[in-house]
């Protein structure tokens, strides 16, 4: 029997599976073609992310709201376009709503480390 713990490599596998059928009967460009595989790659995270918070695992915040960009902005394969000032707008709301749905989860939200001080660098 599969444990949950087993599943992200799963999810991930599924989805490049279905993202290199996509491309190779789709009969996309190069342009659609890397959009359905930067998709597919954004989607796998969220849903690894997904699956271990509700394994108790910490989140990083800059991965969740860095997969959401990726999907945004690959919606310009669907027609949907946004501009810079729109998508820097949808980063904002998605950090803020996925913080705030994490702590109210009492989900641990971890940050990127922070460089060295050029002091500290030998």
């Amino acid at each position: 029997m599969k444990t949950l713990n087993s599943v992200p490599s799963t999810v991930a596998t599924v989805l490049g599976v279905a993202a290199a059928l996509v491309i190779a009967f789709g009969h996309l460009g190069p342009v659609g073609s890397a959009l359905v595989t930067s998709l597919a790659t954004a989607l796998g995270t969220l849903l690894v992310v997904i699956i271990g918070a509700v394994n108790g695992k910490p989140v990083s915040l800059q991965v969740l709201t860095g997969a959401a960009m990726v999907i945004f902005s690959d919606l310009a394969l669907f027609g949907i376009r946004m501009s810079a000032d729109e998508r820097g707008a949808l980063a904002a709301a998605v950090g803020v709503f996925a913080g705030l749905a994490l702590h109210l989860l009492h989900v641990t939200v971890t940050a990127a480390p922070a460089p060295p001080h050029r002091a500290e660098r030998s």
